[in-house]
């Protein structure tokens, strides 16, 4: 694959892959996401703001914004981008690794998406979430179980360990509110965690 910057080489890789994966993905949220956005929306008040961080198709803020949360959209990947103004729909390019991610949100929502982090840039990602968030604000991420990467494909993954999330999670100042396990697509397992910013 020749680039040194797995970050860089993932957004490349889905630039090329956007309308295939879309097509995969169809439009409804799999059940082990849903499980975390029906969680998440049991806490949130109507009119609540909440950032997604990779919105990709935009369909998990498609379910949320059906359920009145306001969502601002975003996604680093530019084919992601225009497949949502194809639709009608405003979103915003966002690098979580450089940008401002502004606030204060009532939530933020991550699906599938740090799992693209290199394991040393992940606390980092989420004390930034973590500031982006009103007091008692909410953080909804996903990350697939295991050790160590997974490059069997165009774009670099990252695999944790459930116990080495949450210690990520704790000191960066976010408490465990709820966890979800389950299967993704053939062998992959994944973790959702609900987290609130904590008091501290």
């Amino acid at each position: 694959m020749g680039d040194t910057d797995p970050n860089a080489r993932t957004v490349r890789a889905y630039e090329s892959y956007a309308d295939e994966y879309a097509r995969i993905v169809g439009t409804e949220p799999p059940a082990g996401s849903r499980a975390g956005l029906e969680r998440l929306l049991d806490e949130l008040p109507a009119g609540a703001l909440v950032l997604e961080v990779g919105s990709g198709t935009g369909r998990d803020a498609d379910l949320l914004e059906a359920r009145g949360v306001r969502v601002r959209r975003t996604d680093v990947t530019e084919a992601f981008l225009a497949q949502q103004r194809e639709r009608g729909l405003e979103v915003e390019r966002l690098d979580v690794l450089r940008d401002d991610l502004g606030g204060p949100y009532d939530a933020v929502v991550t699906l599938a998406t740090l799992i693209h982090l290199e394991h040393r840039q992940l606390a980092e990602v989420v004390a930034r979430i973590r500031a982006a968030l009103a007091a008692e604000g909410l953080a909804l991420i996903s990350m697939r179980e295991g050790v160590g990467t997974d490059e069997s494909l165009d774009w670099f993954t990252a695999l944790w360990p459930r116990d080495e999330l949450e210690d990520v999670y704790v000191a960066a100042g976010l408490d465990v509110v709820w966890h979800h396990a389950h299967a993704g697509r053939g062998t992959d397992r994944w973790n959702v965690h609900l987290l609130r910013r904590a008091a501290r």
